[in-house]
């Protein structure tokens, strides 16, 4: 992939906006181009590699002003200029342009205040959305992290937790099968990444019915018997020596996965609150 050539001279606020577009313009051109050979999936990360490259030479010769509104953001207009009712190839032009557009302000030499970079966080969450919806599953974690790094800087945890995990789901659905997508989708059903750590205690009540419906059928008798006894071992596993040898095996089996069940949880539970 080729970069365009650039003239020399530093890009102003109004000009940079020209280039931007102009980049855009080729960006979407390789876009379609893996579109329409159905190798979108496959090729996004070489895509983002080439518009990491289009930004990157925007930045090295961007020359803002020194001073800004405090309030505004300067590429505003871009950002307003995505449409749900836009016909299907200009409203995916006006989502990346205002991707790198977002991307370059927010690697900018100019400081941003508070309000500014809430907004820009606000921008990015609103592009990962649209980019998901589009199916272009890494430039939405993309946006997504950078929407992570600016509520870190506003010490906004519950926002930032948020995008972190719709990165890493976007993170998820751009994997091919394999491992990898596997482990990730094991942690999504599992605890949502570890940032919903509570969804362990769904699966913790199904393993104390599964166990309870296993113990019954080995043992027989009384089901509340059943479930009491697979309640108490589970939270403190005790001797099992009067049970038959199938009852033995499952209590003990319910044991570990107790004990890895609760240990994580406990450990998501106290990074969650205490941020440790």
């Amino acid at each position: 992939m080729s970069v365009t050539q650039p003239s020399e001279r530093p890009l102003s606020d109004s000009s940079v906006v020209t280039a931007i577009t102009r980049r855009v313009d080729s960006y979407m051109e390789m876009v379609d181009q893996a579109r329409q050979a159905k190798t979108l999936r496959a090729k996004e990360g070489e895509l983002l590699d080439q518009f990491e490259r289009y930004t990157a030479d925007i930045l090295d010769r961007y020359s803002p002003p020194s001073r800004r509104g405090r309030e505004s953001l300067v590429f505003t207009g871009i950002y307003r200029a995505w449409d749900p009712s836009l016909p299907e190839e200009d409203r995916r032009r006006a989502l990346i342009t205002a991707l790198m557009a977002a991307d370059v302000e927010s690697r900018g030499p100019l400081r941003l205040t508070r309000a500014q970079n809430k907004r820009l966080a606000d921008i990015f969450e609103k592009i990962g959305r649209e980019c998901r919806s589009e199916g272009l599953f890494q430039h939405a974690e993309l946006a997504f992290d950078h929407a992570a790094g600016i509520y870190l800087l506003l010490g906004d945890n519950i926002a930032r937790d948020r995008c972190l995990y719709a990165r890493s789901r976007e993170r998820q659905r751009a994997r091919k099968f394999g491992w990898e997508k596997i482990r990730l989708t094991a942690a999504w059903m599992l605890c949502g990444y570890g940032y919903k750590p509570y969804l362990l205690l769904a699966w913790v009540i199904a393993q104390l019915v599964v166990f309870t419906a296993c113990v019954a059928i080995a043992l027989g008798g009384d089901i509340m018997e059943n479930l009491y006894l697979c309640m108490v071992n589970y939270l403190d596993p005790h001797d099992a020596d009067d049970l038959s040898g199938a009852a033995k095996i499952l209590l003990v089996v319910e044991s570990y996965f107790s004990l890895v069940s609760i240990s994580v949880f406990f450990a998501l539970l106290v990074h969650r609150w205490f941020r440790i």
